[in-house]
């Protein structure tokens, strides 16, 4: 029977390919909004002219200007979490894979990060002794709670 803590490692190894690529994307995003954030904001001030009446035209550019830079803030500030949560992520997965010893880290690696195929005259055999690397990164990730079947949530 597999546990919950497998169904779980096996979901984020097969999407450890897309965690990268999503990271990779989020921290260039977040990269060219800081980056349009430091640059010095020319400030709109409106110009109403000689004239007591008018000037909504100018008036309505300032505020479009002061809500694009706090929607800036805004976009930025939601990356964070997102990078931050795809970090932790990739750095669990990647820690416990180089705490298991070298076949167990070469089937992971080929068959969930390289996405290679298994032979089918070795497929049984691979089968079994990916499942054994897989109980043991699982052991690596959530140490003890990893022999457990089922998670169980407070």
């Amino acid at each position: 029977m597999i546990s919950d803590y497998e169904i779980l490692v096996r979901g984020w190894l097969g999407n450890y390919n897309s965690y990268r690529r999503e990271l990779d994307l989020l921290q260039k995003e977040y990269r060219e909004r800081k980056k349009l954030e430091d640059i010095p904001n020319v400030k709109v001030v409106p110009n109403y002219g000689p004239f007591v009446s008018g000037g909504t035209g100018e008036l309505n550019c300032v505020e479009k200007a002061v809500n694009d830079m706090d929607s800036e803030k805004e976009a930025i500030k939601e990356l964070e979490p997102k990078i931050n949560q795809l970090k932790r992520r990739i750095n669990i997965i990647d820690a416990g894979i180089s705490q298991l010893d070298d076949t167990n880290r070469t089937l992971i690696k080929e068959r969930y990060i390289d996405r290679k195929k298994m032979p089918k005259d070795e497929y049984q055999q691979k089968k079994r002794l990916l499942n054994y690397a897989l109980k043991a990164l699982v052991i690596a990730v959530f140490g003890d709670y990893g022999k457990n079947k089922f998670i169980f949530f407070p």
